[in-house]
């Protein structure tokens, strides 16, 4: 007659539950990095035709800006005989001002573009390691491994963060700077 230990049934049907638990955190995970690479593609895209439609608006209106300005300085020689060097210094000047604040706006634009590809690689790192937290939970077979690691995961989670937020804030920094160099390079022309 075999000898049935009942912890046998008890451990195997554990193990089972283990098994399964890791099967479905496996399958949660490539479903997860799927939707995460295609929700990074899509963020991507939208954000370059954003930045796309906004340097067109820049350009037609410097376009137009321009435009008016010629015709303000045609108006301003024939209705007040305001013609001469000084008429097309003024001119010239606003159009420099109005490329300065062009080119500003475009180093912005572009700034905010990094930004938001530096988001989306912050949220799919997160993601990535929300799974591995998961995987790293269900492994654990004692309180004191649970805790060690809610621990590690909480730290890890903070550090991220912190260096998500310091590359965003380069980004802004370099961004600002670009343009105000754009700016200032105007003005001393």
């Amino acid at each position: 007659m075999p000898d049935h230990n009942p912890n046998d049934h008890m451990n195997k049907a554990g193990q089972a539950t283990v098994d399964e638990s890791a099967r479905a955190a496996r399958l949660m995970t490539d479903q997860a990095m799927k939707a995460t690479e295609h929700y990074g593609q899509t963020t991507a895209e939208a954000g370059k035709t954003a930045a796309e439609i906004v340097k067109a608006s820049l350009a037609a209106g410097a376009d137009t800006a321009a435009r008016s300005l010629d015709s303000m300085r045609d108006h301003l020689s024939s209705s007040m005989g305001f013609v001469g060097p000084n008429s097309e210094n003024l001119a010239q000047r606003h159009r420099q001002n109005i490329e300065a604040m062009s080119q500003a706006g475009a180093a912005m634009i572009k700034g905010v573009d990094d930004m938001t590809r530096q988001m989306v690689t912050f949220a799919k790192d997160r993601l990535v390691t929300q799974i591995d937290a998961f995987n790293r939970v269900t492994q654990c077979r004692s309180v004191h491994d649970l805790v060690t690691a809610q621990s590690d995961l909480m730290r890890q989670g903070l550090e991220q963060s912190i260096e998500s937020s310091r590359r965003i804030a380069e980004i802004c920094a370099k961004a600002t700077s670009e343009a105000a160099t754009r700016i200032q390079h105007s003005h001393a022309a």
